[in-house]
Parts: C-alpha cells; sequence; structure tokens
C-alpha cells in the first residue's frame, strides 16, 4: 500500500486538484478522491520538489 506524507494529500487536494477542477467546471468531492487517489497510486505523492532539480510535481 503506497502513502502519502501527513498533510501531503489533503495539501495536494485543497490547493491543486479541487481549485482546478473548479476552474474546468468538474469541482465536487467525487472528481477531487478521483484524481487524488489516481495521483496517489501513480505517483505515491512522494514529493512536491525534485530532489536535486528544479522541476516541482508530484
Amino acid at each position: 500500500m503506497t502513502t502519502a506524507p501527513p498533510g501531503l494529500l489533503a495539501d495536494l487536494k485543497a490547493r491543486v486538484i479541487a481549485p482546478t477542477l473548479a476552474f474546468i467546471g468538474l469541482g465536487g468531492p467525487a472528481a477531487v478522491n478521483l484524481l487524488a487517489g489516481i495521483a496517489l497510486v501513480e505517483t505515491g505523492c512522494r514529493a512536491l520538489v525534485q530532489d536535486g532539480g528544479p522541476a516541482l510535481g508530484l
């Protein structure tokens, strides 16, 4: 099972996923949770800053 550091997934949902979905008119709890689940499975939500590089992301 992949787990995100405490607070990281909630922060990602509140600061990135929910506002982006709302901006494109596809908001709502189910959509936010779906994309958060995909991010968790695909990346593990390990870091928002690349180790040793300038990239930001998951």
